[in-house]
């Protein structure tokens, strides 16, 4: 495990625009899923990289945040989401289209068969992706808890 974040070191690689800028990620098969983790622990000057690359929309969602460790996640996941479903579309970040329907869940507007949903936890961000089926996911970091008996008093 790795020491710092308490995730494997294999779930601590950071999903760089560089590495998506050209790549085209192919549509999951039906009954399939995509799962992509991203690193939320990444230096000021990538978060301004990834800031470029958000809506204005989002943009102003991430600057109403009281602390910029928050906000900073916020900027990464966005980012980053934006990149996969670009590579998907085959378009261009800023050109991506996300919606949300009543409750809240977000879609795809330039393709609605294409669902995704992600969840964060302090540094680790899961993005899943899915074609015709909704998908959800959650994810927790594990804490350790004091000793019970000092829970109890």
């Amino acid at each position: 495990m790795a020491e710092r974040s308490g995730y494997p070191d294999y779930l601590r690689d950071v999903l760089l625009l560089d590495q998506l800028e050209t790549s085209h990620l192919p549509y999951p098969l039906k009954g399939e899923i995509h799962l992509w983790t991203a690193s939320l622990d990444v230096s000021a000057d990538q978060v301004e990289r990834l800031l470029s690359v958000l809506s204005l929309e989002e943009k102003k969602r991430a600057s109403n945040y009281k602390f910029a460790s928050t906000q900073h996640r916020y900027i990464i996941s966005q980012a980053v989401l934006r990149m996969l479903l670009s590579s998907y579309l085959e378009i261009n970040p800023s050109d991506v289209n996300i919606g949300a329907r009543q409750k809240g869940k977000p879609y795809l507007i330039n393709d609605p068969s294409l669902c995704f949903n992600l969840s964060n936890s302090h540094d680790l961000c899961v993005f899943v992706f899915s074609c015709d089926a909704e998908v959800g996911i959650d994810i927790e970091k594990i804490r350790d808890l004091p000793d019970i008996d000092q829970l109890i008093e």
